[in-house]
């Protein structure tokens, strides 16, 4: 796999499903290496499956993006292994005020 991103990092939040799981697969057809961040880890595992499946890199890391703390713990751990190039914000959050 090589391609425009090749050399380039991803975190996609959202990752496990959806428009995120096909922004995974479209980034690491283009050589990037993807972190799944999902709060769904069957979903983040099975994203990743379809990304090594077509021989890209990729690494799941369970993620709600409601929760600022874990937020943070998850961008130092990922800073321990690569340094982030490309972020995809694209885990939805609904809000309701009553």
């Amino acid at each position: 796999m090589a391609g425009l991103l090749q050399g380039h990092v991803a975190a996609v939040t959202g990752g496990g499903s959806g428009i995120g799981q096909a922004i995974c697969q479209a980034y690491a057809r283009e050589g990037a290496r993807i972190f799944v961040l999902d709060a769904n880890p069957d979903g983040a595992a099975e994203t990743v499956d379809l990304v090594r499946a077509a021989g890209g890199a990729a690494a799941a890391i369970r993620l709600d993006v409601t929760d600022r703390t874990a937020c943070k713990a998850v961008a130092a751990e990922i800073a321990q292994e690569a340094m982030v190039s490309i972020l995809v914000n694209n885990a939805g959050i609904n809000r309701r005020n009553a």
